[in-house]
């Protein structure tokens, strides 16, 4: 089953700066162990020929569990995979069209001032640089409320995975 999550990954180029979590999020969001039938379909439907060499996928509970070092969490009707960077958590966003199979991914970045300065009303935000002076990556530690707050704040920025 981690193919299926390097897949989604794998396709993610952040080629700015990211936003990372203490914990992985929503806080009171359910945590899955197995992936659920949407998001298997989903993901088939990326690479329909290399599935079909995977018979079983819809039925081997083994090849559906989240691996060790990602959290999956449904939380408001969206799934919120959560996979570590070093010791921090990165959070892809997935929400479901209201029609059809395909999701939506959106992920937290500090790409840009507006961004870091909303994110700063609602938490507490530390910047993390490099020797060199460079923004690597933000590290936010929000309570469940605050994280509400980013999440209907819109700050989750779109980014197309797939054509």
């Amino acid at each position: 089953m981690k193919k299926y999550y390097i897949l989604l990954l794998a396709i993610i180029t952040v080629a700015c700066t990211d936003v990372r979590f203490k914990e992985p999020m929503p806080l009171k969001g359910e945590q899955l162990t197995l992936m659920p039938d949407d998001l298997v379909d989903f993901i088939k439907s990326m690479d329909p020929e290399k599935f079909e060499k995977i018979p079983d996928i819809d039925k081997d509970l083994e090849m559906r569990k989240v691996p060790d070092d990602m959290v999956l969490k449904k939380w408001k009707g969206a799934y919120f995979l959560n996979y570590k960077v070093d010791s921090l958590w990165v959070i892809l966003l997935l929400k479901q069209q209201k029609e059809g199979k395909d999701f939506l991914t959106y992920q937290l970045m500090g790409k840009n001032k507006e961004t870091v300065a909303m994110l700063k009303e609602i938490t507490d935000v530390k910047e993390h640089y490099s020797e060199t002076g460079k923004l690597e990556y933000i590290e936010l530690n929000p309570t469940q409320k605050e994280f509400k707050k980013i999440y209907k704040s819109n700050l989750f920025e779109y980014i197309q995975l797939f054509d």
